[in-house]
């Protein structure tokens, strides 16, 4: 078993103990000088001494991991986009956009907040279902203003109950029961 001293509590410890440094070009393997034990106690306390600068890390490697772009990139797709969402306008309370992208090719479209990007997301990117969906809504708001005859919407669940009257006649209840 092939064995290395650390550089920080100077043991001598075998290699799974250390981590691969990777080297330009990937050709040759070596071990970093600090065992996991201690590069795990350094990097905790790298992280409790700088709080802002571990939120930005993190934040670049979300990114980066999850939609393939850079703080940068995303940065500039918030810039162009106003900070608001794609497409409803609204701005975010304090919540990051969330990235919008094609799920088949993983092109980034733009950036969208989280009521927007979960209705995208229900709808499956099927632009037929979206359609299907304006129609809905058109057709349902017609229906609803014309109603009266002057412009008024028909109250919610009137259209299913027919011509009975919208008021209920409550002076037969017996409220003792109640």
């Amino acid at each position: 078993m092939e064995t290395k001293t650390c550089i920080i509590c100077k043991e001598v410890k075998p290699l799974t103990e250390f981590y691969l440094r990777k080297t330009p070009g990937g050709r040759t393997k070596t071990y970093r000088g600090e065992c996991k034990q201690c590069q795990v106690k350094r990097s905790q306390q790298w992280r409790r001494n700088n709080p802002e600068k571990q939120k930005i890390s993190q934040r670049k490697c979300r990114i980066k991991s999850q939609f393939g772009i850079s703080l940068e990139e995303y940065d500039s797709l918030l810039s162009k986009q106003n900070g608001k969402c794609a497409i409803c306008g609204g701005h975010t309370d304090g919540d990051a956009l969330a990235v919008d992208h094609n799920h088949k090719t993983n092109e980034v479209r733009g950036l969208l907040c989280h009521r927007c990007n979960t209705a995208i997301g229900l709808f499956k990117d099927d632009v037929s279902l979206l359609q299907k969906a304006i129609e809905y809504l058109t057709t349902a708001s017609s229906a609803e203003s014309d109603a009266y005859g002057d412009g008024r919407l028909q109250p919610l669940g009137s259209a299913h109950r027919g011509n009975r009257s919208q008021t209920s006649d409550l002076s037969s209840v017996d409220s003792s029961r109640f």
